[in-house]
C-alpha cells in the first residue's frame, strides 16, 4: 500500500464537510484541518521512514510545518456529496498507515461522516472512474485569482 500527503485544498474540502455537517462542533475549522493533516503526515512518515521534511510523497511544496500553520480556506467550488464521500475515502487511504489511526479523532470524524453519507440517497459510494478526483488540488476547489492590470 502506498500513501501520500493530501493537499491543503483536500483538507479544506474535508473541513467544510465535517464542520457543516456538525460532525465536529467543539473545534474551529483551523484546528480540525490541522488535526486531519497531522494524521496524514504521521501516516506517510510511518510508511516512508527514510523520507524527511520536504521529501515526502504529496504536494511538491509541502513541508512538515505546514500542518501547524494550516488555516481553513472555504472552497469556492461546491463539492457534491458523492465527491465528499470520495474525498474522505482518499484521505482515509492515505492516513491509515500508522498504528494510532484507529484511535484518532481524524478516523472517528471521517468514518462517522462517511457512514452518514453512504446512507444518503444522492450519494454514489462507487462513482465511475474519473468522475471525482482521487485527491483534490487547489484548482479543483478554489478559483484561481487572475491579476488585473
Amino acid at each position: 500500500m502506498s500513501a501520500w500527503i493530501v493537499s491543503r485544498a483536500h483538507i479544506d474540502v474535508l473541513v467544510q464537510g465535517l464542520c457543516e455537517s456538525e460532525h465536529v462542533t467543539h473545534l474551529g475549522p483551523d484546528e480540525v484541518g490541522r488535526s486531519l493533516w497531522q494524521e496524514c503526515l504521521r501516516s506517510v512518515a510511518y510508511r516512508y521512514p527514510a523520507d524527511g521534511d520536504g521529501n515526502r510523497p504529496g504536494p511538491v511544496d509541502f513541508r512538515d510545518d505546514d500542518v501547524e500553520t494550516y488555516t481553513y480556506r472555504r472552497p469556492s467550488v461546491r463539492i457534491s456529496l458523492t465527491g465528499l464521500h470520495h474525498a474522505i475515502a482518499c484521505y482515509a487511504y492515505q492516513s491509515c498507515e500508522h498504528q494510532g489511526w484507529q484511535n484518532s479523532d481524524a478516523e472517528r470524524w471521517t468514518s462517522g461522516l462517511r457512514a452518514v453519507l453512504a446512507k444518503h440517497p444522492e450519494v454514489c459510494t462507487d462513482p465511475p472512474s474519473g468522475e471525482h478526483p482521487w485527491g483534490y488540488e487547489e484548482t479543483d476547489v478554489h478559483q484561481a485569482s487572475v491579476p488585473v492590470g
